[in-house]
């Protein structure tokens, strides 16, 4: 069983950013074994805004869905976000769950697969480097497919290979 985040940032340092938000998550006791190459994307809505760096994960073994987006909260908070409700703001890291072994999940706090997965390039290129033949619940197509599919104005380039998927390999800690 796996499941699979989003990751972005585009606030200070993002990518030493993204780093302290895997190592936040790997604290909360998740086994991330696949990480992406990082992605430099444009923001979506707000042109004002800094660009993103992205990646997707796959978590292994993933905890109950609404204990994974707790995980996910939680590293958040510890890398200093604060969540203002309708307020879009620099993120210094950003974690959504976007896809969980299948399911389809509609709930108030936790929607799988991730609403808005199929709309933006910024998810859909990584996540197609670490699972491109995962079907998305919904659609039925396969990420890959997703992608290549996708008509978007938005950009977005690959920034740098992708990290190690464990700490050990990786002095950096990614």
């Amino acid at each position: 069983m796996n499941a699979y985040l989003g990751l972005g940032s585009n606030r200070g340092d993002r990518v030493a950013w993204l780093r302290a938000g895997i190592a936040a998550l790997r604290r909360q006791g998740l086994h991330i074994d696949a990480c992406s190459a990082l992605w430099l994307s444009e923001p979506v809505g707000d042109d004002a805004l800094p660009w993103f760096v992205n990646c997707a994960v796959r978590v292994a073994q993933p905890p109950p869905p609404k204990a994974l987006l707790d995980a996910a909260l939680a590293s958040e908070q510890e890398c200093g976000r604060v969540r203002q409700p309708g307020v879009v703001v620099a993120r210094t890291f950003d974690a959504d769950v976007l896809l969980y072994d299948g399911r389809v999940m509609d709930d108030p706090d936790l929607q799988i697969p991730h609403p808005r997965m199929c709309e933006r390039r910024f998810v859909l290129n990584p996540l197609a480097e670490i699972a491109p033949e995962i079907i998305h619940p919904a659609t039925r197509k396969s990420i890959t497919t997703l992608r290549d599919e996708l008509v978007s104005p938005e950009r977005a380039w690959l920034l740098a290979p992708a990290p190690s998927a464990s700490p050990r390999q990786d002095p950096a800690g990614v």
